[in-house]
């Protein structure tokens, strides 16, 4: 048994910020993508999230 392990290191770019309302379209279609074509987050509730929690 080999022990070993080789890991590659990789820079990551990844930024992180938080949602904005133009962000609704690329949210419906990862989270369709994850539970189905029904996804019940409607762009009103969306946007009143947003509202509600401005800091995330």
């Amino acid at each position: 048994m080999n022990d070993n392990i080789v890991v590659e290191e990789t820079e990551h770019k990844l930024t992180l910020r938080q949602l904005q309302r133009r962000d609704y379209a690329d949210i419906i279609s990862i989270m369709s993508s994850v539970y189905g074509e029904k996804w019940p987050l409607s762009k009103k509730k969306f946007f009143s999230q947003l509202d509600a929690f401005p800091e995330g």
